[in-house]
């Protein structure tokens, strides 16, 4: 083999080495992207803005997020069998979930997308997190994100995503919108709205919702409350009433701070003379959604452990 050959070869071998890495590297980047605990703390906080910009009641925002915590789960179950399982069988009503067609599904993508479909149908306005999608399969298809790995990924995420959107409709939640209203009485004791918002009762027939795993209500029902005496100092009410008040007016610096921390009403009536404004935040729900998300990078869990945490604090 002359010179000129053996240089010819070189080239062909150095360029065929780099192309091969550079493919390589491709199928690592967006890989690498869509397996990230932090991609999917995004999206689960991208629900959160949506629930939060809807004024979702405190109950409410937590079946938002459970149903799609649990579409997220149940791709990772079927994706990683030896370390998770299934919760068919084990939340109620929830049956059978189907099963994946192939191994090759990038199933970090489909619990995504999952999550992202139940997320939107159990909220609203319907496409609510499309712009968000977009963005996410947007910046994986530049990484090199193949259209075949992508389709697979997206049928497997529609076939759990439709699964637990049916289950989801039979807890009893649309058929409580048209439940009679909390009727307002005159007896003592009974709750009745305040000021300045004088808003209505809150799901009031919340217990009837289908639970996630206890019987129902009365499986952790509490003791019935002291007498309503408001009128004599000595009663028991009235010493909690006065416990109350005498706390509330002898804040230090500390426990402002830790009240501030933990005050999560999704919609705050702000009232300053005749001016009334609101303020949205982050209900309970969405704060612990956002406590797992720190707990989970704090912690380095991959993205299945974090997918599964998310799944259980939201049962819970």
């Amino acid at each position: 083999m002359n010179a000129t050959k053996k240089i010819t070869l070189a080239m062909a071998v150095v360029f065929a080495a780099s192309i091969s890495s550079l493919f390589s590297s491709n199928d690592s980047t967006y890989k690498q992207y869509l397996s990230s605990t932090q991609l999917f703390v995004n999206t689960v906080h991208e629900l959160n803005k949506v629930v939060m910009g809807n004024s979702f009641a405190p109950m409410v925002a937590s079946r938002n997020y459970t149903y799609a915590a649990i579409a997220a789960y149940e791709v990772i179950a079927a994706g990683y069998p030896k370390r998770y399982h299934s919760l068919a069988g084990q939340l109620k009503g929830l049956d059978s979930i189907p099963k994946p067609s192939s191994e090759e599904i990038n199933f970090d993508l489909a619990a995504l997308l999952a999550y992202i479909q139940v997320g939107e149908e159990v909220t609203f306005p319907g496409g609510s997190m499309k712009e968000y999608k977009n963005s996410v399969m947007k910046k994986a298809r530049e990484m090199g994100l193949p259209t075949q790995e992508e389709k697979l990924a997206s049928d497997f995420a529609n076939l759990i995503g439709e699964a637990i959107i049916a289950w989801s409709k039979s807890d009893n939640y649309h058929t409580t919108r048209g439940a009679k209203r909390y009727i307002i009485t005159n007896e003592p004791g009974t709750w009745v709205p305040t000021p300045p918002g004088y808003f209505e009762a809150t799901e009031p027939h919340w217990g009837e919702i289908r639970p996630m795993i206890i019987e129902g209500p009365t499986a952790f029902d509490s003791p019935p409350p002291v007498d309503y005496v408001v009128n004599d100092s000595t009663s028991e009410y009235y010493k909690e009433v006065m416990m109350v008040k005498e706390a509330g007016e002898n804040l230090t610096d500390e426990q402002k701070h830790i009240a501030m921390f933990w005050d999560d009403n999704p919609f705050k009536l702000n009232v300053e003379g005749h001016a009334m404004f609101s303020t949205k935040k982050f209900s309970p729900p969405g704060h612990w959604m956002g406590i797992v998300g720190i707990a989970a990078l704090k912690s380095n869990s991959d993205l299945p452990k974090t997918v599964y945490a998310t799944a259980i604090t939201c049962i819970a």
